[in-house]
């Protein structure tokens, strides 16, 4: 009776690993579309030491690392990756984002280069000019952040946070009046965008400017009147306008 069970057991063991890497695969994939996480990434690694060539193995544990906040374990995967298919857009974006969001810079300004290179179609193109404004404004090239910012105006004219983006970047070269030209730009494409409102009073009342600042906050109150950083400018506004009353 027992040879019969240990038969059962090796013909149970030797069924699994009969399993194909497309067979692990799918079930990996099946187990992610149901936000099974953690079976899924057993089902993956065993489809990658079935075949540790085929690119979309690793682009599905890539994302399961990036659900699980093991994003540093997903950089070595989109290396892996990368060795795979170098040109890859996506996996050289990705890597090009952790790499910035772990402060190497360098290393994710090369890489966001060469997903500009490799980006295809217009959406790709901002999205690698965004990304890479973004990593350049992380050391402080607010010039060439504003370089790439505008090339993905030109693509993208009327994107909300290309225009937010490129008036920060303004004022950190010190241009004040272009950071408040591409903010009413905001207004203009979107009038109840309520931050531009916001971040275009501040720049009055930096400037000292408390008549035009108290107009931008007025409207933002407007457009939400619960929001306490925009109360508390615009009662620091009244007090410098003298208007005790209306605090």
């Amino acid at each position: 009776m027992k040879a019969i069970f240990l038969f059962a057991a090796i013909l149970l063991a030797n069924t699994i690993n009969a399993q194909s890497a497309a067979e692990h695969f799918l079930d990996a994939l099946l187990a992610y579309q149901s936000n099974n996480f953690k079976s899924a990434m057993k089902s993956v690694d065993k489809a990658i030491k079935k075949d540790s060539t085929e690119f979309d193995f690793y682009e599905l544990k890539s994302k399961l690392q990036m659900q699980m906040n093991e994003e540093l374990e997903a950089i070595n995967t989109f290396t892996k990756m990368l060795s795979l298919k170098p040109n890859d857009f996506l996996a050289l974006t990705n890597r090009g984002v952790l790499l910035q969001k772990y402060h190497y810079f360098n290393e994710a300004i090369e890489d966001l280069e060469k997903s500009l290179i490799h980006a295809g179609n217009d959406s790709n193109k901002v999205m690698a000019y965004v990304n890479l404004s973004a990593a350049k404004s992380s050391i402080r090239d607010y010039k060439g952040a504003e370089k790439d910012l505008i090339n993905a105006l030109k693509i993208d004219s009327l994107n909300l946070g290309i225009l937010t983006n490129l008036a920060q970047v303004c004022d950190e070269l010190g241009r004040g009046e272009m950071t408040l030209v591409y903010l009413k730009k905001v207004i203009a494409i979107d009038p109840s965008y309520f931050p531009a409102y916001v971040n275009i009073g501040f720049k009055y009342q930096l400037d000292s400017n408390y008549v035009e600042a108290e107009k931008y906050f007025n409207k933002a109150m407007e457009l939400h009147p619960n929001e306490p950083y925009t109360y508390s400018n615009r009662a620091y506004n009244r007090l410098q306008l003298g208007d005790i009353k209306e605090l």
